[in-house]
């Protein structure tokens, strides 16, 4: 079919008088119709696509190009980086292992400073290597202000959480068995599964509150709970839910070492799998 594309070709008659005395030929080439009218169709089809391409996102509700540039990745659901370890065989039950896991964001917040935003590593200090910041945070608990915390469950097959929380002792001298012990202070969950940011974090700006965990005394407390992997668990820790508990304060600074023989707020996870 090649020969159906061809342009048709008209030929002269040769002069007898040429000035070179050589009999040339002189071919007349004339463009065939078709060629217009592919020319035609392709622009036609360029000014289409770029008419598509300017206003169809728009029509369509499609984010643009700054809309999908701004979307936050903590938003992102984290890849699985277990695939298929599910499908492998283990003891049943599981053996027994354990480990610390530290908080990734620990936030003061101020009920009488609602838009005030807690400091961020407050203890960095500039030596002659550089800026240190030292993996310390701040605990407070008082009568307006609380402490938000939160975790990532991490690991596989570690999906039963423990969350402990290890108060300063707040009176010198020993203690009475008989004495009940003393309500100090409450543990609440709130309603953030998503990495909050600290330099952000307010009383105005929390998570709401989803349920108190329960009331803490001064004796170590720990409260068991499922959780899966990945998921991020958000809690606060305030003053006294009840009446007539004014003048609390509770302060500490923890790092991430002897967290069971100091004050510290921390969170074990046991195997399950």
């Amino acid at each position: 079919m090649l020969w159906s594309w061809r342009s048709p070709r008209t030929y002269a008659m040769l002069s007898d008088s040429s000035d070179d005395g050589d009999h040339a030929a002189r071919v007349a080439i004339r463009p065939s119709p078709i060629y217009y009218l592919l020319a035609i169709v392709c622009v036609f089809c360029a000014i289409i696509n770029t008419v598509l391409f300017v206003r169809l996102p728009a029509a369509l509700g499609l984010p643009g190009e700054k809309a999908a540039a701004s979307i936050n990745i903590a938003d992102l659901r984290r890849p699985s980086q277990y695939i298929q370890l599910d499908f492998v065989e283990r003891p049943s039950p599981p053996h027994h292992r354990e480990f610390d896991n530290h908080p990734i964001l620990v936030s003061i917040i101020d009920s009488q400073h609602p838009q005030k935003v807690g400091e961020v590593d407050a203890r960095r200090y500039m030596s002659h290597n550089g800026m240190i910041s030292p993996a310390e945070r701040h605990v407070i608990v008082t009568d307006t202000m609380s402490t938000v915390i939160q975790f990532r469950a991490i690991d596989y097959g570690m999906e039963l959480c423990e969350i402990h929380v290890h108060l300063p002792p707040l009176f010198t001298g020993p203690s009475t068995e008989a004495e009940e012990p003393s309500v100090v202070a409450t543990l609440y969950r709130l309603n953030s599964t998503r990495a909050l940011d600290e330099r952000k974090m307010s009383f105005a700006s929390r998570p709401p509150r989803l349920f108190k965990v329960d009331d803490i005394t001064i004796t170590p407390w720990h409260y068991r709970f499922s959780c899966t992997s990945e998921e991020v668990l958000t809690f606060e820790l305030s003053h006294p839910s009840f009446d007539g508990a004014e003048g609390t304060h509770i302060e500490w600074w923890q790092d991430d070492d002897r967290l069971q023989v100091k004050p510290a707020l921390f969170m074990k996870q046991h195997s399950t799998k």
